[in-house]
């Protein structure tokens, strides 16, 4: 006979794409045994209606939060609106007294939310973490139950002594893992963001690049469109069909890291530029041979694409130790 636990309560603030899927997932969590209640908020009602059929509970404003005992907050907002909702978090449990929920968001840069986290008071009890999942797709109807199973999941350990924050991110990875079914993998907020640059920003970067360049030529040559209906153009430009409000986002909060890698590729590139110019066959060969096969270390391992956020930072040498779960 199954021993039903004590309630977990959770709150999902945006209910687009992510913040949608994790609230879907948690309504499917929820049993008996493993109960749950799942209180969403968005900056529109337009989703409430088919929330409340799946069984979630609207809120109509975040001082709501206050009254409802939560044990984690998941922001799930564009990262260009994550300032204002830490500024109402802060104020909302300033006055509040016992334990605080842990209140975690899934922006895709990591050091600039926890510094919005100790800007607006909410650092002893916010966890920074970042589900490596999604689509090109947007909004509350594309999300799905399904989207994040299996998919790694960043949590982010803080330089905080705290044993109550330590205890926190284990507690929330733990939280992913058992509700969310994702996998967690913990990581400092920097080696985040220096991993996510590599594996994330600079993909999107080139496909929009792509996607640029193709558009200009096609305007004056419609066989420009023909020639790249092929496989490859579309794979590589893929992301560039997504929310540009989000890439614009990633852009400018992970612009440090991001600079730091595109000025190693335009070194790269340059370097092939000028052996490709080169009159001698030799010297073009001996490039194009280096510019490709520098990649083999790569090329030989190959991965599930959810796993390619965990090689990405050990190939970078940027968390050697990496711990991909719990206890691991």
């Amino acid at each position: 006979m199954s021993t039903k636990q004590t309630e977990l309560r959770v709150a999902v603030l945006g209910l687009g794409l992510i913040g949608g899927s994790i609230a879907k997932r948690l309504v499917t969590a929820r049993s008996f045994a493993n109960p749950i209640s799942v209180h969403v908020w968005n900056h529109s009602s337009n989703p409430y209606e088919t929330a409340h059929a799946l069984g979630m509970y609207t809120l109509e404003t975040l001082r709501e939060l206050a009254d409802l005992a939560l044990d984690y907050i998941f922001v799930a907002v564009p990262i260009t609106a994550v300032e204002g909702i830490f500024e109402q978090l802060g104020a909302v449990f300033a006055s509040t007294s016992g334990r605080k929920p842990t209140v975690t968001d899934v922006a895709s840069v990591k050091s600039g939310m926890a510094a919005l986290a100790v800007k607006h008071n909410i650092s002893e009890f916010y966890v920074g973490s970042h589900p490596l999942f999604g689509t090109e797709s947007t909004g509350f109807d594309n999300s799905c139950v399904q989207m994040g199973d299996g998919k790694v999941w960043a949590v982010c350990r803080s330089n905080s002594a705290s044993d109550e924050l330590k205890e926190r991110e284990a507690a929330l990875g733990e939280f992913i893992e058992m509700h969310l079914a994702g996998k967690p993998i913990f990581c400092s907020a920097l080696e985040h963001d220096k991993a996510i640059a590599i594996s994330s920003n600079i993909p999107h970067i080139f496909a929009y690049e792509l996607a640029g360049l193709i558009s200009e030529q096609a305007v004056a040559n419609d066989l420009a469109k023909q020639l790249n209906a092929g496989g490859s153009f579309h794979a590589a430009t893929r992301v560039a069909q997504g929310n540009t409000a989000l890439f614009e986002g990633m852009l400018q909060f992970n612009r440090r890291e991001i600079v730091n890698v595109l000025q190693v590729v335009i070194k790269d590139l340059t370097e092939l530029v000028e052996n490709l110019s080169s009159k001698n066959k030799t010297c073009i060969s001996k490039s194009v041979h280096h510019f490709i096969h520098r990649s083999n270390a790569f090329r030989k391992t190959k991965t599930e694409p959810e796993e390619n956020y965990t090689r990405t930072m050990r190939t970078a040498g940027l968390n050697a130790s990496a711990e991909r779960s719990i206890g691991a």
